[in-house]
């Protein structure tokens, strides 16, 4: 056990810097972030400082924030300063500023400049070691990228305890997984808390980044959530206190991210893992309220909706009902709250979050909650039922007792009138209530849950908010009445509706006051008393009714009204006609309590005329408020008193009950009574008069909204009131400058206007040109849904209007809200034919506008002035472009949406407007794209929905095709060109008599425009261009006559001119469809020789031509071939007909006509060269019948003329055609028209071309059937009968009068049908091989055909074999004398590179033996076989390039496997030594090739049978080098000159045994010492070098297996040792060569002595003689004899005696003379020491005095190599030799 002082000792070690140590100095400098440790090493300070520095540079770049470091960190004093020499106070604030740059730092670590920067502080401040934890914080984001492994390599070794899980990532130095991190936050509180304080300081400071804090919070959640789950175990205490525990550790955290203020990354985070714990872990209310006061008080604008979230989910969690005031207030203050929560409610549930804020606004409404923001949150479909019903029980719990503070009871009573304005809370609150016997009407909350169909709310500018919102109480509203004259008002007229709206708002607070009520009623100024007299009480009633917000309030007012009538003196019975408007309005309130009073209201009303006293009405002796309507009007509309008796008893009483049920109910039945049949009509008159009169005198908008309701719906009874009084009024408005309360009473009123009258329509357009936007807007909105339903000339007058209204620039007639509206409402009407046609008429032309501006007369008579432009105000010229445009743009919006109804009527117009553009275009200067757009769409559209049936309605007349080619000519648009083309081409379909004079120049157009554009709708524009006018041109030119080519020539052109400019994807589409189009069995020809003769000099033309034509049925393509041969020879005519018109002819001169036709003969390649028309060909000559003898006959005749093209008769003027060019085009052509045929029409249609074809032809269709037999199939059994019935065809032409070519063909053809139909038809094949031996062929004077003839016969024996074994000799004779000859005659040219016609030659020749060799090796004699391979090597000689040809090795290869062993022996002993005398060494490399594949080839057996052949054969190749140079060339001592032979011998030696094989050694010995005389030495030395090459192969490959075979060559090897010494200069070098391989093959035979072979004395001692005898040669020794002599001390290690005498040997050369020798003695001792060590070294003591003297030797390189021997022993001993050598 350590002592207390061994561990201070320890202690201070630990934490010592080693100051003195250099060597640790120098490690600590060596530790980098970013250098080698070994460049580190070598840095100073300064240089690093300068590297460093600009990375700082570069990040201050970056970030301003790091610039204060500059002062401290980088500051360049700190280059001189130590952390070692500065005080625990500077170090401590140093610490802070390093894990504040840390910290900044951390977001850029992977940038270069920012790890520059750290290294700055790992070296200079050693942050790795005084701050390793703030390090390693920092890059612990990026522990997964190659830089953390070298930061855990430079960190201290003592790291703090929270970072114990890297030390196996340390010492191992690899990337800690994320795993482990993980682990290590849940198991390592000081790990936690220490990252969370390092990322919350930094973002405390503003130094913190998103992606860092995401690191953190992924980390923090993850560790959350593994210490909850861990904590989920145990008893129930248990689980609890563990579960508090990770609180403890996880809230205080959460806290501080949460204070942080302006991190929003911070706060999400936070929501995050307060959520993870809100859903693992249960929290009591107290945790849960804390966190959510937390979240709510932390949150701001942007993280609110995090926040909210989080705040429900943790919401749910809690059993209580109370929410902490700060929620409460955070929430119900905030706008967005009910936005936020809707959108949380998809995803989370917030019933509970939304309950709770709710009661606590409730509870405690706080100063800066809004009951609007807590209403709005409580969303009926965000709360569940039972959240929903402790809600609506809350809100009533106090109001049956009523023992609630009155501000408590507003906050609720406030709370729940917004809550029923939600249809659903209102069925719930009136449940609720009815069950707590609370009175909802008192509440203000009651309204009827049916449908509302009408709203009698009152105008905005009439709405005060409710008494809940004002927060004042009935003494302050009360007290704010104003004080009023005594002057007799009717609150009900226009001037007075505001002043009602104070007693309203009393009334509305003194609800469910009696006393409150009784003080509002009893105000003097309402003349409660006088209510039958003045109309000030009823009015007020009738107001309240009809504009306040609360139902109650509404009940009241009738109840009221009710009770004064009832109260009224019943003598006096005044006439209430004037209340009735009032009274029926109430009838159609949403609110049933309301329609109920209203109900009761006027059946006390209808009592007032006696409806309970009789029968008939009794007779009223006044009018209440007489001056309700104008005086003037008063006694015009007042009702009589019998027919207002007469309404109320049918109309109205009776259905009193239904009206109280639903609220349309009255409106609905009054609507049908006026129009039905139950009342007078006179009466119905009087009562739409009566209720308008009303309307328009009240200023009540619920009124007016209520009659205009009925009166809107009524139908002719209501024509009197409309024409007599509405329109008066709104006449009378239009006329005079309009007040708000005109206004008001106009949007409520204009509805009741029809389309019925004259009046009324008037009236409204007087309204749109009033120049009052507030008139007019609503005027044309109303129009807008009479307009279908008017008259048609009302229509066109109205159309006219809005047309002005919609493009007058006058701010005054109309503003840009109105002109809007008018234009939108002219594009939503349906407007007919006629319609359009009136307004496109009434359109200004060009002329207008500039006509005025010079005298008639001059106008008239003078054309130049006819064409002067005249300047235009540019105001009028945009008013009248903008008419133009929106007239158009409407036909177009009309014709769009009713395309199939016909517009006839509008052509006209159209055309005259597109006459007209040229005018305008020269008076804007500009091309008006868009209005000629519009025009030509709209004429499009219009004649689109004609067809050839309907045409006729078609006025031809009017038609001007001219017209649309002029827009097309005169514009650049593609929009208008499209539009353009695609008119035309309709009218080509319906009309084609109208355009077709016009279609040449749209097709010339089109060239230059339209078929060069490359997008999918111009396609589309040019396909039904071509689809729609191109057929009708077809049918009229042959109607009259004319050649369709002809005809069609300029549209063809047009075509061909834009091939060059069209997208190349588009072009064979567009081609296609016109060839197709006009008719492909007439114009394909002509197509494909317009482009041929413009385009001869494009690439792509030939592929394009191919891919046209394989578009077509291949009788067409055949008609467009023998088309196209017309079409050349019309073109060779003195005066073409069809060429001239569609080529141009008759302008060219007659060079270039030849030139041109020469390139139209080219130009017929690619149809022909076709192998898809040759596939598709084949497959219709196949069917057979009519057909197929159709497509024989036109290919027959152009096959005759294609033949007879160049016998074509010259006249004066035509072209010659018999041109060597057109000759030799005409013989490709035919080529390729016979390519096109099946074999069996192939071989019948040349036969006779065969006869009559010249030289060339006849070699064409030679070398076209060879390739179709190539490409033939193997079993296709018809094939292989035509083919060889065609032989004896082929055999005819091999005659001498035939020329060489086509006897050369034929052969080759030949050798194709040998090739691939031989071996099934060996007869019909051998018949032939005369015929190729012939002097046709093999023996004629042409080289070519020899070589051919050759090649053939080659194919023949592989084909038919032992058919033709009877001309083989003859064969081989002549082959193998052409080869001499043509050698000899390549030799004598001395040429650098071969002769081609010789290796032409030999690679036939060789071909021929080689197929021999592989189908039939027995025929092949000795003699013929030997001269083979004296031919073969010579051949050899003669090759070049390292590479030999392929037919030379084939043959070599061939021969080793095919001949049999003996006899291929034996040719090769008999020509081995005249190769090897030969000059070159690769031909008998060549040869003795041959004789290695042949051991290697044959099996064991069969070469130890022939061993003794095989090892004279050997010994031949062993002495190839010594006959080389007896031969006269130069002698090679290079070593791996007897590579090959060493290598040979070694095969053959793996595949015998030792019985076979030593006496061939003990033999080799004997032939290298004894067979050539002493006198020869460089012949000796020859074979010397290649059996000891041959020996040091043998030991080093087979080892300790032939250790013995030593005895054979140790003799040997003497003696070469001995006589290397006493060599002659002329014989040193053949001396040296022979002893370095000897000593190699002595080097590997000791080596590999594992028997102690060599430790026999008498072995040792006759070689350790020699060996160390040539260390004292003068001469320089061979780099192997130290290697060797210290293989033979390995060698008798066992020995001592033999070690002693070694060592004795060595040491007596220590004291020679010679320098040299002493140095190669110290040498040798070296390397023993190194290689046997101890066993060596025992022999020490004999060493010392001669190492003694050794070490003070005068060579100074003796002295070293001794000191390095010294060294050596020292090292191997382990002790000095000082004490030693002394």
């Amino acid at each position: 056990m350590a002592t207390t002082l061994q561990r201070q000792l320890a202690a201070i070690s630990a934490k010592s810097t080693n100051q003195l140590n250099l060597k640790a100095q120098k490690q600590r400098h060596a530790k980098s972030l970013i250098f080698e440790p070994h460049e580190a090493a070598k840095q100073s300070f300064d240089t690093l400082y300068q590297i460093c520095a600009d990375g700082f540079d570069d990040l201050c770049q970056l970030d301003a924030r790091f610039r204060p470091f500059a002062k401290t960190l980088f500051a360049p004093s700190s280059v001189e300063e130590e952390r070692e020499h500065l005080t625990q106070a500077d170090n401590d604030q140093l610490n802070i500023v390093v894990e504040q740059f840390l910290a900044l730092v951390c977001a850029r670590l992977l940038l270069r400049p920012a790890q520059k920067s750290v290294e700055w502080l790992v070296r200079r401040w050693r942050a790795h070691e005084y701050n390793a934890s703030a390090l390693l914080y920092a890059f612990l984001p990026y522990h997964t990228h190659d830089l953390f492994p070298t930061v855990l390599s430079i960190v201290t070794d003592q790291l703090s305890p929270e970072w114990s899980f890297l030390r196996p990532y340390k010492a191992a130095l690899q990337c800690p997984p994320r795993h482990a991190i993980v682990a290590a936050a849940i198991s390592t509180p000081a790990f936690t808390t220490g990252f969370s304080k390092f990322i919350l300081d930094a973002a405390k400071r503003g130094h913190y980044s998103s992606a860092v804090i995401g690191f953190w919070a992924s980390l923090m959640a993850q560790a959350t959530n593994g210490m909850l789950d861990s904590s989920q175990s145990g008893r129930s205490a248990v689980r609890k206190q563990r579960i508090e525990d990770v609180l403890t550790r996880i809230l205080p955290i959460l806290q501080a991210a949460l204070s942080v203020a302006g991190v929003d990354e911070l706060y999400l985070a936070s929501c995050t893992i307060i959520s993870l714990i809100a859903t693992k872990a249960h929290l009591d209310d107290k945790v849960l309220d804390a966190m959510m006061e937390t979240l709510a008080t932390t949150w701001t604008r942007a993280t609110f909706e995090d926040g909210v979230p989080c705040l429900a989910l943790l919401a749910e969690d809690k059993v209580g009902m109370s929410t902490p005031k700060a929620v409460v207030s955070a929430l119900a203050s905030n706008d967005r709250s009910a936005d936020v929560l809707r959108q949380s409610s998809e995803k989370h549930r917030v019933s509970r979050l939304t309950l709770l804020v709710a009661l606590g606004y409730l509870r405690s409404p706080g100063k800066r909650a809004s009951p609007a923001i807590v209403a709005a949150m409580c969303r009926y479909e965000s709360l569940t039922p039972g959240d929903r019903a402790t809600l609506v029980q809350e809100l009533l719990a106090h109001e049956a007792s009523g023992s609630q503070p009155g501000s408590l009871r507003d906050v609720r009573r406030g709370l729940l009138r917004q809550l029923s304005t939600d249809r659903a809370w209102l069925d719930d609150i009136k449940s609720a209530a009815s069950k707590a016997g609370v009175d909802a009407i008192a509440l203000g909350v009651e309204v009827d849950s049916t449908e509302v169909v009408l709203s009698i709310m009152p105008a905005p500018e009439v709405v005060q908010l409710p008494l809940l919102d004002s927060k004042l109480g009935f003494e302050e509203v009360f007290s704010s009445l104003p004080t009023r004259a005594d002057a007799i008002i009717s609150f009900l007229a226009p001037g007075y509706a505001v002043d009602a709206m104070p007693f309203v708002n009393v009334l509305e607070a003194a609800l469910g006051d009696k006393a409150h009520l009784q003080r509002l009623y009893t105000i003097p100024s309402l003349h409660k008393t006088h209510s039958t007299t003045r109309p000030e009480y009823l009015s007020f009633l009738a107001t309240s009714w009809s504009t306040s917000k609360i139902s109650a309030a509404r009940v009241e007012a009738l109840q009221e009204a009710t009770r004064t009538l009832a109260a009224g003196d019943i003598d006096t019975n005044f006439d209430y006609q004037n209340l009735l408007p009032a009274a029926l309005t109430a009838l159609s309130d949403v609110a049933k309590p309301v329609r109920r009073a209203a109900s009761v209201l006027t059946q006390q009303l209808y009592q007032q005329y006696g409806g309970q006293l009789g029968k008939t009405p009794q007779t009223l002796t006044a009018l209440w408020w007489k001056t309700a309507l104008p005086a003037s009007d008063a006694s015009t509309f007042a009702l009589k008193q019998q027919d207002v008796w007469k309404f109320l008893s049918v109309a109205v009483v009776p259905l009193l009950g239904e009206s109280v049920l639903d609220p349309a109910f009255i409106s609905r039945s009054l609507t049908e009574q006026l129009n039905g049949s139950t009342l007078k009509i006179s009466l119905r008159t009087d009562l739409c008069t009566f209720l308008t009169a009303h309307a328009f005198a009240t200023g009540n908008a619920s009124i007016q909204t209520f009659s205009q309701h009925i009166l809107a719906r009524t139908g002719k009874a209501a024509g009197h009131a409309r024409t007599k009084v509405a329109v008066v009024h709104l006449k009378a408005i239009a006329t005079r400058k309009a007040s708000p309360s005109d206004v008001a009473l106009y949007n409520n009123l204009l509805p009741m206007l029809s389309h019925r009258t004259s009046e009324e329509t008037d009236v409204l357009q007087q309204l749109l040109v009033s120049g009052a936007q507030t008139l007019a807007v609503p005027a044309i909105t109303h129009l807008k849904t009479l307009f279908n339903a008017m008259k048609p000339q009302a229509q066109l007058s109205l159309a006219n209007t809005l047309l002005d209204l919609s493009v007058n620039g006058d701010p005054v007639l109309s503003s840009r809200e109105t002109s809007k509206l008018a234009l939108e409402t002219l594009r939503d009407v349906r407007m007919e034919g006629d319609v359009l046609t009136h307004m496109l008429d009434k359109l200004p032309t060009a002329a207008s506008l500039t006509e005025s501006e010079r005298p008639s007369k001059k106008r008239r008579t003078s054309k130049t002035l006819s064409e002067i432009v005249t300047p235009v105000d540019p105001v009028i010229l945009a008013d009248a472009l903008r008419r133009v445009t929106t007239v158009l743009e409407l036909i177009e919006s009309t014709t769009a949406v009713k395309n199939a109804k016909l517009y006839p009527q509008l052509l006209q117009g159209l055309f005259h407007q597109l006459s007209e553009m040229h005018r305008w275009r020269a008076v804007a200067d500009s091309d008006l794209v868009y209005v000629q757009t519009l025009l030509l769409g709209n004429l499009l559209a219009v004649i689109s929905s004609f067809d050839a049936k309907s045409a006729a309605e078609i006025n031809r007349s009017t038609i001007r095709a001219d017209l649309i080619v002029e827009a097309l000519r005169v514009t650049n648009s593609p929009q208008v060109h499209n539009t353009a083309l695609l008119l035309i081409s309709k009218l080509a379909t319906i009309v084609p008599d109208s355009v077709l004079h016009s279609v040449m120049p749209l097709f010339t157009f089109m060239s230059s425009n339209t078929l060069r554009q490359a997008d999918q709708y111009s396609s589309h524009v040019i396909s039904m261009t071509v689809e729609s006018i191109v057929p009708p041109l077809a049918t009229s030119l042959r109607k009259k006559g004319q050649n369709l080519v002809a005809g069609a020539a300029e549209l063809l052109l047009s075509f061909t001119a834009a091939f060059e400019h069209m997208p190349l994807h588009r072009r064979l589409s567009t081609f296609k469809m016109l060839i197709e189009t006009l008719g492909s069995n007439e114009v394909l020809s002509a197509v494909v020789a317009m482009l041929t003769e413009r385009y001869s000099g494009d690439s792509t033309l030939s592929a394009f031509i191919r891919q046209l034509s394989n578009s077509f049925p291949v009788r067409t393509q055949l008609l467009a071939i023998d088309q196209y041969m017309e079409l050349v020879l019309d073109a060779s005519e003195p005066k073409p007909a069809l060429a001239g018109v569609v080529l141009g002819y008759n302008e060219k001169n007659p060079e270039e006509k030849a030139e041109s036709i020469a390139t139209l003969l080219n130009g017929l390649q690619p149809m022909l060269s076709n192998t898809t028309l040759q596939k598709k060909l084949s497959v219709e000559l196949q069917k057979g019948g009519g057909p197929a003898q159709a497509l024989r006959t036109t290919y027959g005749q152009i096959l005759e003329r294609l033949a007879a093209l160049p016998r074509t008769p010259i006249t004066k003027g035509s072209v010659d055609l018999s041109t060597s060019a057109i000759k030799q085009i005409t013989t490709g052509l035919l080529g390729a028209l016979l390519g096109l045929m099946p074999t069996e029409d192939f071989i019948t249609s040349s036969a006779a071309l065969m006869q009559i074809g010249s030289e060339q032809t006849r070699c064409q269709v030679f070398a076209l059937l060879t390739i179709r037999v190539q490409s033939a199939r193997q079993g296709d059994s018809a094939l292989r009968r035509v083919f060889i019935e065609a032989l004896p065809n082929c055999t005819a032409f091999l005659i001498p009068s035939q020329p060489v070519s086509v006897r050369h063909a034929a052969l080759e053809c030949l050798d194709g049908i040998v090739e691939k139909y031989g071996k099934v038809e060996r007869d019909a094949c051998a018949a032939v091989v005369d015929a190729v031996v012939g002097k046709a062929a093999l023996q004629s004077e042409d080289d070519s055909l020899r070589t051919r003839s050759l090649l053939t016969l080659a194919t023949m024996v592989e084909s038919i074999g032992e058919a033709m074994i009877g001309a083989v000799p003859q064969i081989l004779d002549l082959a193998l004398a052409y080869l001499k000859k043509h050698r000899s005659a390549h030799q004598s040219k001395m040429l650098a590179t071969a002769d081609g016609l010789y290796v032409a030659t030999r690679d036939a020749v060789f071909s021929f033996i080689n197929a021999l060799l592989a189908h039939m090796p027995f025929v092949l004699t000795g003699a013929v076989i030997s001269a083979a391979f004296l031919s073969s090597a010579e051949d050899v000689a003669l090759c070049a390039s390292d590479d030999l040809p392929r037919t030379l090795t084939q043959f070599a290869t061939l021969s080793a496997r095919k001949l049999d062993l003996p006899v291929l022996l034996r040719s090769l002993s008999s020509v081995m030594d005249t190769v090897a005398s030969s000059t070159v060494d690769d031909a008998s490399a060549y040869v003795a090739g041959i004789f290695q594949q042949a051991n290697a080839f044959h099996a064991e057996a069969n070469v130890s049978k022939n061993a003794q052949a095989i090892f004279a054969i050997l010994l031949q190749v062993f002495d190839t080098t010594r006959l080389a140079d007896v031969a006269g060339t130069e002698a090679n001592w290079d070593p791996t000159a007897s590579d090959l032979a060493a290598s040979i011998a070694m095969d053959i030696t793996l595949k015998l045994n030792d019985t076979t094989f030593r006496p061939f050694f003990s033999q080799l010995m004997a032939w290298v010492t004894d067979e050539l005389p002493q006198a020869d030495t460089v012949g000796r030395q020859h074979r010397g070098v290649a059996a000891m090459s041959f020996a040091a192969r043998l030991f080093e490959q087979l080892g300790s297996i032939v250790t013995s075979y030593g005895d054979y060559i140790v003799e040997h090897a003497v003696s070469v040792m001995q006589s290397a010494g006493q060599a002659s200069a002329e014989k040193g070098e053949g001396a040296q060569a022979l002893l370095a391989i000897t000593l190699e093959a002595l080097e590997a035979n000791f080596r590999h002595d594992q028997d102690d072979f060599y430790s026999a004395p008498h072995r040792f001692d006759a070689i350790r003689v020699p060996l160390i005898s040539l260390l004292t040669s003068s001469t320089p020794i061979p780099g192997n004899l130290i290697p060797t002599i210290v293989s033979l001390a390995s060698a008798v290690a066992s020995s001592n005696a033999h070690l002693k005498t070694l060592n004795s040997a060595l040491l007596l050369l220590f004291r020679r003379t010679d320098a040299e020798v002493r140095l190669r003695a110290v040498q040798v001792e070296r390397a023993v020491t190194e290689k046997l060590t101890f066993d060596w070294l025992n022999l020490l003591p004999e060493m010392l005095p001669a190492i003694s003297e050794a070490l003070e030797d005068d060579d100074e390189r003796v002295e070293r190599e001794v000191g390095r021997w010294v060294e050596e022993i020292e090292g191997v001993t382990g002790e000095g030799l000082e004490g030693m050598l002394a």
